[in-house]
């Protein structure tokens, strides 16, 4: 039957989506972490420049930086916080995804499950139906007939219209 093997290519097609977005969305995670690692690198290499330029400050200008320092890091830091949320965001979004989608699919099979059934029904119910067709049709071209019906009614109208005709003549 080709009714199974569509409903097995629809849950296919939809299990590969499944799949094909999460792993869109670990690409996307991993593309994110790599970019807040980027930023922690940058702060890391600004760190170490700022680091090295306390040594050659006074006090008061290591002060200075210092505080410099904690607003870069208080900056990266709430970067990063803000990228940590887009990514629990998004890891929310995907299972609340996958949660909408299973039971849209399993609606799916049902309903091909249930449209193959009736089909199914449908075609046992065919070969009566093709024989009461024939024996509706073997019954009116029986009844039909030309050589009955008319021959009859000639039998009968013939002597009235005859005897018609040649008094007319």
């Amino acid at each position: 039957m080709r009714l199974p093997s569509e409903i097995e290519q629809a849950r296919d097609v939809a299990q590969k989506e499944i799949v094909e977005t999460r792993l869109a969305l670990i690409k996307e995670i991993q593309a994110m972490r790599r970019d807040v690692k980027s930023e922690l690198d940058q702060t890391i290499t600004l760190l170490d420049r700022h680091l090295t330029k306390i040594d050659e400050v006074r006090v008061t200008e290591f002060r200075d930086e210092v505080a410099l320092i904690r607003s870069d890091i208080s900056n990266s830091l709430d970067h990063v916080n803000e990228s940590l949320n887009h990514i629990n965001e998004l890891v929310d979004n995907t299972n609340h995804a996958v949660e909408l989608l299973t039971p849209q699919t399993l609606g799916l099979v049902a309903a091909a499950k249930v449209t193959a059934g009736e089909t199914a029904q449908a075609m046992r119910e065919v070969p009566a139906i093709v024989g009461n067709v024939k024996q509706t049709t073997a019954n009116v071209t029986q009844i039909t007939k030309p050589s009955r019906w008319y021959v009859k009614i000639g039998r009968m109208i013939a002597p009235v219209f005859g005897g018609w005709l040649l008094g007319k003549l």
